[in-house]
């Protein structure tokens, strides 16, 4: 075990008191006793009322430290000890060495604890960022207005990276200045007034060489000593990095103080550089078309470069997703192994509340890649004829005990001699898992959710998926299949999600040669309604699809 450690003894007993202080320094620690000092410990050895005192004032609000409690081992109540969250007991007649082996045991299992814990948040911190740029490369990659594409950029930087002034210049036609085109945390008057000439300032260098730059203290780089920072810069550090198209500089991107009132690194300068490339693609997308209205002549050369771009933009978020898929395993794997290692009442709600986390990211790394397969036609299918009663009765087997132990009727109810329909197994599967799992969510104790299959007009058979739960709102009936889009407010009691699964269980039965969509006229729950074809597919493309 480190030395170094704070430990807080607050007893009655002053003899005691010193005891424990000698064997707490023999290990190297610091004591403390009395009143709560304004450094956190990492270790409390107290009696069982002083632990319940220290408790109601929450006196570690933020950072619990470990707890022994004081006490004779015959006379006290198990109960009350871990009501008091404690670690273990220390009996006063216990000897030295004991103590000392107790003392050392916890300290050390504490900042074990703790390491994990802190090596946790960095991570997540890490797979906060890369779903920020997931999520963003979604966003704006349907968006062709360049304008619109710039405020979106700045925006998610402002808002989830958390820094307090961003902008984006653009070169100028002439190629010789730089102006804002959008900007969060400056002044109107400086955003329509400013305009910076190429090789001049931090900007004007940056799209001059088209290398990033990342300055500590912009008052003491000899570059730039005439600039000053007019109490705009609460760190004095910036970050500057190109947007470029291949080897050509369009603009630049602009990041000043973090909220948090760190100083900017390294890893931000990548995270923005991250956030430039897919803005440079974006911007240069959209310009594209924008030159495809005004330019009939070049429509063909443009479109191709237009279909280069999005290849670009799809294959960045595959690999991005790619990559993301083994550390979110890794984590997810360590967090189940610290929900049975972890004794902290504490501890383990922190961890427990990471694992919601990373499961819930998992499925929105799955979720996004797949809506970007089925938007890009990357994915295969492998369609099979399948007899419909023992397909859906696969499908459902494990939903019962769901819908059960949340008092949900399920029924399903399939008209004898439907035969068989022609589909790919496992994506339709993913089709029945959305929506039941949007029907789990939902529907409240005591209601219902109903499967129900039936011969439709041509080759088809209808499926339809009816629930007692709130049903969707007149007028959005449509709008819940955009991607990210749930119904209701979001920042009401709303279940989490991804508000990709309606766009993928649509996108999946239209592949099939088939239809989804929610009945507008049902008014007592929601009823999903899609045909699956019952015939054998006269052709298939290299795709898969009809």
């Amino acid at each position: 075990m480190g030395t170094g450690f704070i430990a807080y003894i607050d007893l009655p007993d002053a003899e005691g008191a010193a005891r424990l202080a000698i064997i707490v320094r023999d290990l190297g620690g610091d004591v403390h006793l009395g009143a709560v000092d304004e450094v956190t410990p990492e270790l409390v050895i107290a009696t069982p009322e002083r632990i319940e005192k220290l408790g109601k004032r929450n006196a570690w609000e933020n950072d619990r430290p470990a707890i022994l409690v004081w006490a004779d081992e015959k006379s006290s109540d198990v109960r009350s000890i871990l009501k008091l969250q404690a670690v273990d007991l220390i009996d006063p007649s216990d000897d030295n060495s004991k103590i000392k082996e107790i003392i050392q045991t916890t300290v050390h299992d504490f900042r074990m604890d703790r390491s994990r814990i802190d090596d946790f948040r960095g991570m997540a911190e890490r797979y906060r960022e890369i779903s920020t740029i997931v999520r963003l490369s979604l966003e704006i990659g349907v968006e062709l207005n360049v304008d619109k594409v710039l405020e979106m950029i700045v925006q998610q930087i402002y808002q989830d990276l958390g820094y307090e002034i961003v902008s984006i210049m653009l070169l100028e036609e002439d190629g010789r200045h730089l102006t804002i085109k959008a900007a969060r945390g400056l002044g109107k008057k400086i955003i329509s007034s400013a305009k910076v000439e190429v090789g001049k300032g931090v900007s004007g260098l940056v799209a001059k060489t088209g290398e990033p730059l990342l300055i500590k203290d912009i008052e003491s780089d000899e570059r730039f000593l005439k600039l000053k920072s007019h109490g705009r810069y609460s760190s004095k550090s910036l970050i500057c990095v190109p947007l470029k198209v291949g080897d050509r500089v369009i603009g630049v991107l602009n990041g000043n103080n973090k909220k948090v009132r760190e100083e900017l690194s390294t890893h931000d300068l990548s995270l923005l550089s991250v956030f430039a490339s897919q803005a440079s693609v974006t911007i240069e997308r959209a310009r594209l078309y924008r030159s495809l209205e005004t330019k009939a002549d070049e429509v063909k050369r443009a479109y191709g470069r237009l279909q280069e771009l999005d290849r670009i933009k799809s294959d960045f978020i595959t690999n991005v997703s790619h990559e993301f898929r083994t550390p979110v395993t890794v984590m997810l794997g360590y967090l189940e192994i610290l929900t049975g290692d972890l004794t902290d009442p504490d501890h383990l709600e922190k961890v427990e509340v990471a694992l919601d986390s990373a499961h819930r990211l998992a499925t929105f790394v799955e979720d996004s890649t797949d809506i970007l397969k089925l938007e890009a036609g990357k994915m295969h299918f492998d369609f099979k004829k399948v007899a419909i009663d023992t397909f859906l009765e696969e499908i459902t087997q494990k939903y019962w005990n769901e819908f059960n132990s949340k008092d949900i009727e399920f029924v399903v109810d399939i008209i004898e001699g439907l035969g068989v329909v022609y589909v790919d197994t496992n994506k339709i599967a993913k089709v029945f898992d959305k929506l039941l799992d949007n029907s789990l969510k939902f529907t409240p104790a005591g209601g219902y959710t109903k499967i129900t299959c039936s011969d439709a007009e041509g080759d088809w058979v209808k499926i339809i998926i009816e629930d007692s739960g709130p049903g969707i709102p007149i007028g959005e009936h449509e709008r819940v299949f955009e991607r990210f889009e749930q119904s209701g407010d979001i920042l009401t009691s709303k279940p989490a999600g991804t508000g990709l699964g309606l766009s993928i269980a649509r996108a999946i039965v239209a592949r099939h040669g088939g239809e989804l969509s929610i009945d507008e006229d049902f008014r007592d729950g929601c009823r999903v309604v899609f045909s699956l074809p019952s015939r054998e597919p006269s052709s298939i493309d290299n795709e898969g699809s009809y």
